[in-house]
């Protein structure tokens, strides 16, 4: 059986994390508070619902989060 990787330091996962948001934010710009949301609500593997009207970035703020964080 292969073992997990140890988890990160909190002070390796807080840098990763801020160069993920420092890369999401090159795409999305003065959505500060919205994206830390959306990082919360991954970091606790909790559901979010984005609302808004047309033109907000949503679809952008997700696709290019996951492009990101490795995910699709």
């Amino acid at each position: 059986m292969t073992e997990l990787p140890p988890p990160p330091s909190p002070i390796e996962a807080k840098d990763r994390l801020e160069q993920a948001l420092f890369e999401i934010r090159r795409v999305i710009a003065g959505q500060d508070a919205m994206l830390e949301r959306v990082l919360v609500a991954l970091l606790a593997q909790g559901h979010l619902l984005f609302e808004g009207v047309p033109g907000l970035a949503k679809t952008l703020t997700i696709k290019t989060t996951a492009g990101v964080l490795g995910g699709t």
